[in-house]
């Protein structure tokens, strides 16, 4: 795709036991499961190649709104994902990770090529007031956390609702799909003790908890 690189696949073998590891996980599949869904939506409904529909100043703006705004609605979904993951291993320390989760997916947030559509500081609140609500309840599946960021994605497809009124369902799904695929045996490949012992550590030392 030429200067339009937007995504990279991970091998999905290594294994994740630091921040920066962590952080690069985060971004990444992300970035994979945001905006390839997007790009072959609008392919499939116009026909064009990338750089053809992205000619056009007005598409290409609305085009950046909605992968910057997915990009951060799945990256939240990988968050609460990998929060369910850690919740044991963090033992009576757990109540902390929603702020230092919510830390690292804002610096993930800046990783992005284009700004976000809402300011950064803003959505990181509302992912720690999300995290700390699923810390009430047993761990969801990835599937049942994928359901929001398949409907965000699909309600943020730069292409009239006019024309994709039909296609909920099966857009849903897909990303969920996908979402699921990117987060296989992720379990395995989190060494949850190191990573509990780095974010609760950053958290310790960081600013207080945001209300």
């Amino acid at each position: 795709m030429g200067r339009w690189r937007l995504f990279a696949i991970d091998t999905g073998r290594d294994r994740i036991g630091t921040m920066t590891a962590l952080a690069d996980f985060l971004a990444r599949e992300a970035s994979l499961v945001a905006q390839k869904p997007i790009v072959d939506y609008v392919h499939m409904k116009t026909r064009l190649s990338l750089n053809e529909f992205t000619r056009e100043q007005q598409f290409r703006e609305a085009f950046d709104a909605s992968r910057a705004a997915s990009y951060a609605a799945v990256l939240g979904d990988l968050v609460a994902v990998v929060e369910s993951h850690l919740r044991t291993a963090a033992g009576p320390r757990s109540g902390a990770l929603p702020a230092a989760l919510a830390r690292l997916f804002q610096e993930c947030l800046a990783r992005f090529d284009v700004p976000m559509t809402d300011p950064p500081e803003r959505l990181a609140r509302d992912l720690e007031q999300r995290l700390a609500q699923l810390q009430l309840a047993a761990p969801k599946s990835s599937a049942d956390v994928a359901l929001t960021c398949g409907n965000a994605v699909f309600d943020l497809l730069p292409i009239h609702p006019r024309l994709r009124k039909d296609d909920r369902e099966p857009v849903v799904e897909g990303v969920r799909f996908f979402f699921m695929s990117r987060c296989q045996r992720l379990g395995e490949r989190l060494d949850k003790a190191a990573l509990v012992a780095a974010l609760l550590g950053e958290s310790a030392a960081a600013a207080p908890r945001t209300a």
